[in-house]
């Protein structure tokens, strides 16, 4: 029903109710309405729509799922790390405890990683997100060399590569759901999927930040993308993150959150780094569109 059905006695229950402290999702879907119809019964009226600030309540909620979800622990039934002497040294046991830090860097790899069916893992990037390349370096402690791959044509830029060959690193990233032709098959185990610090790292690899608007949104298949608004619903039940097909491919989607979700959001994964520089100064234009900093 759109503002033009809305009878005046509904118009007034809507303004009445948006005063007293209600959201527009909870408005529209008590009287039956679109989102539109309240907007547009709002503005009317001459009320103003504002972006609200986090409550107390709200912010205490965050703040106590990050305590719980960001608590390190070490995975169990992993095999033992190989005795062989390594051609290129790097810690083998990098990911053997869920730490914030292994955390993000599975988010990263989940996104745009892979496990080869030799057992190598791979990343490439974009050149200007070298840092990334770089800080997995430094957490796998890797001495492997970095190569700069040259683009196909000019409307590619070039990219940075990194692979390490290691079974049992490809044995320990299996159980953070990280595996051999993942594209369409892909899905955070439950303990990951409720961790902000992954959510970052997959963010930083297939986010994409629209400040304008202040929408987030990442690319993953169904079952990942369910799980990136279930993760937003834990954080703030009236959440309108949401998961669209995506246009042209079959099988995998789009996870949109804006407005205070995403604000939500965007608290709740950007607590202490490691982060891609660049989006991390989107989140903030996003962020400082509620004035607030994250």
């Amino acid at each position: 029903m759109q503002f033009s059905q809305l009878p005046k006695e509904k118009q007034a229950a809507i303004v009445a109710d948006y005063q007293s402290g209600m959201g527009i999702k909870e408005i529209y879907t008590a009287h039956g309405c679109s989102q539109k119809g309240v907007y547009n019964a709002l503005r009317r009226s001459g009320v103003g729509v504002y972006r609200r600030k986090m409550s107390p309540a709200e912010t205490k909620r965050v703040d106590d799922f990050l305590v719980s979800a960001r608590r390190a622990f070490p995975l169990p039934g992993l095999p033992p790390p190989s005795t062989r002497k390594q051609p290129i040294p790097f810690d083998q046991t990098a990911f053997d405890v869920v730490t914030p830090q292994a955390a993000y860097w599975a988010g990263l790899l989940m996104a745009d990683g892979c496990v080869t069916d030799e057992r190598a893992i791979v990343i490439q990037l974009q050149e200007r997100d070298r840092e990334l390349v770089d800080g997995l370096r430094w957490f796998l402690c890797s001495k492997h060399k970095q190569q700069r791959v040259l683009p196909r044509d000019s409307r590619h830029s070039p990219q940075i590569r990194m692979s390490i060959k290691s079974k049992r690193l490809a044995a320990v990233l299996a159980h953070y759901g990280i595996i051999p032709r993942k594209t369409f098959a892909a899905r955070a185990p439950d303990f990951l999927a409720m961790h902000p610090d992954f959510w970052r790292g997959y963010l930083d690899g297939d986010g994409t930040f629209e400040v304008s608007n202040g929408t987030v949104s990442m690319v993953g298949t169904e079952a990942l993308m369910a799980q990136f608004v279930e993760f937003n619903r834990a954080i703030f039940p009236n959440s309108m993150a949401m998961s669209d097909p995506h246009a042209s491919t079959p099988g995998i989607r789009i996870g949109r959150v804006s407005g205070k979700s995403a604000q939500l959001f965007l608290r709740a994964i950007y607590t202490s780094p490691p982060w891609l520089d660049r989006k991390r100064r989107c989140a903030e234009a996003i962020a400082s569109r509620h004035n607030r900093r994250l």
